[in-house]
């Protein structure tokens, strides 16, 4: 098992219902096409951010979240 972490700055200063939607509309869907997809979690980390940790089979699954999160931006902010 392989996990990825990644801390976001938001511009909502807690995780509210609409960011909460969004994150598994659009960001949580992309994780979950990588091969290897185990399970996705947001955090609340307060201060305007959150953290994100995404767990994978193989550490070849955990990279490619990585470029995905690259190339997918602002889905989380």
């Amino acid at each position: 098992m392989h996990a990825s972490m990644r801390i976001y700055k938001t511009n909502v200063e807690k995780l509210d219902d609409e960011l909460l939607g969004r994150v598994e509309s659009e960001f949580a869907t992309i994780l979950k096409s990588v091969t290897g997809f185990h399970a996705y979690r947001l955090i609340d980390s307060g201060n305007y951010s959150v953290a994100s940790i995404s767990f994978f089979e193989s550490e070849v699954g955990a990279n490619e979240s990585v470029e995905r999160s690259i190339q997918n931006p602002t889905s989380v902010r």
